[in-house]
């Protein structure tokens, strides 16, 4: 009985110790439990509640060192270099700091007396748990007896695209010289949403000069050249009430900017320190130069032992990259060159120059690959036995041309048709191209007897005027047409004596039934304009055409896929959009894209599509 009693007060023992055990385990992971939110409950959505700022908003007299902005949660700063900013602002950027429910901003460098200042905090406010942003927050206060409440607002392009700016920042100035940009810092900072339109609010009631500036360094400063900007020709003065904008438009012509009074259209001077990147011998016969600006000015140029007035140019578009080809093949061109010239060259004042460059070249050639050894007969007994029963590897005892002697072209015949011409490109400079040992020739079968006959292809060898290493061969390319070509030696020859093997091929040109077309119908056309098709990203232009006049412009033999059409509006009639020139008060030339119906500036195309277009220029490009 004593030892039941003592197992039972045992197993009682051990009962009790495990509901204290379990019990304490329950409380602890409740406990634990109340930090995050209980599994499977409503994700919070809600963004913080306001509670009070320190200073109130829009107080005077403010001359504390710090500002406190309190919500009834636990809140944290997200990206507050990108969102926040002082306006005016100060010479040391302010410390923002997270104290509990509290965002504190400290000031490092004194305010201005009778100065109206505010603190965007953008979307850089959020919740702790879900990271739920405040909405875009902006508080002022005056550190005098004056709170300036009025307003002006406008919208923000890119010259280019025509497409809202908003990574960009909006600078006024008092002083309205053009000379700020340069000197001072502004006197309100305002930031574009993301459809490029900014309020900047706190103004005075005075003239103010306006900028847009991709201020990359963040030094309140035009770093002229390097960073993109925006101006307008007067003064603006503020108002009371906030600007309106509406975005309702959805024709092919509409401006989506039309209701904004203001817009700034935001540019990129060409303002490029000249000076030469680089100089080499990349081949025997071929220098290439190339500058760090466009269209350099060399006063001469001079290399020991050679005449350079038989030299071939080769230039770039822009000529910032130049090809000296060594053309005059009965000179010979020594290992070791000696090269100088005189180009004008930025200086330290930023004026132009003359500047004398001297380079040294030694030129090894390029050995060929050595040929590959074939492995000898067997001789002997074996040797014979092999000749009789006719195993072994017969010698090819022709002649072979080393492979480096051999001038291979680069030939291109895909998308041929009526408007694109079968192209030919080369790695070095012709001394000859000699239509005579070319021939094309059109496949045609008989329909009846369903024979196959060849007919000689009339066509004309054209040198590219720009890209002097490429022809064309221009003929009447018929649509969904079979074509062979045969190209005999000696029909072309390098400055390196090098001639081509013979080359054969077929190809058939573009077949319209697989590919669209893009019609536009221009009406009202005054003044000269550039049309060019572009690729869906608005960034390579794929075709482009010069409009003075009313006329439909058609993009045939489009592959499938979207595509985009800037217009621009071409003030000097130069073929191209032109950039602007802030001190010289020059705005960049008007270009925009068109619309499709659904408001995108682009248009798909299917295969076999035809989509036509009407467009009104006095509607695209409305007078100002």
């Amino acid at each position: 009985m004593r030892n039941n009693i003592a197992v039972r007060y045992l197993v009682n023992a051990f009962f009790l110790l495990s509901l204290a055990v379990g019990g304490y385990s329950l409380l602890f992971t409740s406990s634990c439990a109340r930090i995050g939110a209980p599994g499977g409950g409503p994700k919070d959505t809600l963004p913080p509640v306001l509670l009070k700022t320190q200073p109130a908003q829009g107080a005077l007299f403010f001359n504390k060192k710090k500002v406190s902005v309190t919500f009834n949660e636990y809140v944290q700063l997200k990206e507050a270099d990108k969102h926040f900013i002082m306006s005016p602002p100060l010479e040391k950027r302010p410390t923002l700091m997270i104290k509990g429910k509290n965002v504190e901003v400290s000031f490092n460098s004194p305010l201005r007396d009778s100065t109206t200042y505010q603190l965007n905090f953008g979307n850089a406010i959020v919740d702790n748990n879900e990271g739920n942003p405040y909405n875009p927050y902006r508080l002022s206060f005056s550190t005098g007896a004056v709170f300036d409440s009025l307003r002006a607002g406008g919208l923000v392009l890119d010259a280019y695209t025509d497409q809202p700016v908003a990574v960009t920042l909006v600078y006024l100035y008092e002083k309205v010289d053009d000379s700020v940009v340069l000197k001072v810092r502004p006197d309100n900072i305002t930031r574009p949403n993301e459809k490029g339109e900014f309020v900047a609010e706190n103004l005075k009631e005075k003239p103010y000069k306006i900028v847009a500036l991709d201020d990359a360094n963040k030094n309140y400063k035009y770093d002229i050249g390097q960073e993109a900007i925006a101006f307008l020709d007067v003064a603006v003065e503020p108002v009371a009430t906030p600007p309106e904008f509406g975005h309702n438009h959805d024709s092919v012509a509409d401006h989506h900017h039309e209701d904004a009074k203001l817009v700034l259209r935001m540019f990129t001077e060409e303002v490029y320190p000249q000076y030469i990147t680089s100089c080499e011998q990349i081949e025997k016969r071929a220098l290439k130069m190339t500058f760090n600006a466009p269209f350099p000015k060399i006063d001469s140029l001079h290399i020991d032992s050679m005449n350079v007035s038989k030299f071939v140019v080769e230039a770039s578009p822009r000529r910032d990259t130049l090809l000296f080809w060594f053309a005059d093949t009965a000179a010979r061109v020594p290992d070791t060159l000696k090269l100088s010239f005189v180009y004008l060259k930025t200086d330290t004042l930023n004026q132009l120059s003359p500047s004398r460059e001297k380079r040294k070249f030694v030129f090894a050639e390029k050995k060929a690959p050595a040929a590959e050894e074939k492995p000898s007969k067997p001789s002997g007994l074996g040797g014979l036995l092999s000749r009789l029963t006719g195993g072994g590897e017969e010698v090819d005892t022709t002649p072979k041309k080393p492979a480096h002697w051999t001038l291979k072209p680069n030939l291109k015949t895909t998308n041929t048709g009526p408007i694109e011409h079968v192209s030919v490109s080369f790695d070095a400079l012709l001394i000859a191209a000699n239509p005579q040992f070319i021939k094309f020739e059109e496949r045609r079968i008989n329909l009846r007897t369903k024979d196959t006959s060849y007919v000689d292809v009339k066509f004309d060898l054209q040198r590219d005027s720009v890209r002097l290493r490429r022809y064309r061969f221009a003929a009447d390319w018929k649509e969904n047409t079979c074509y062979r070509y045969t190209m005999l030696p000696d029909a072309f020859w390098s400055i390196y004596s090098q001639t081509n093997d013979t080359l054969k091929g077929e190809f058939t040109t573009v077949d319209p039934d697989k590919l669209s077309t893009l019609s536009i119908d221009f009406s009202n056309v005054e003044g000269h304009y550039v049309v060019q098709l572009t690729d869906p990203k608005s960034k390579a232009v794929q075709r482009e055409f010069r409009l003075n006049e009313n006329k439909k412009i058609v993009f045939k033999y489009l592959q499938a896929g979207a595509y985009g059409v800037r217009v621009v509006k071409d003030e000097n009639a130069n073929g191209k959009w032109d950039t602007g020139n802030y001190f010289k008060h020059i705005q960049p030339e008007y270009a925009t894209f068109l619309k499709a119906s659904d408001g995108k500036l682009e248009f798909g195309l299917r295969q076999s599509w035809e989509v036509d277009l009407s467009v009104d220029m006095k509607v695209l490009f409305p007078e100002k």
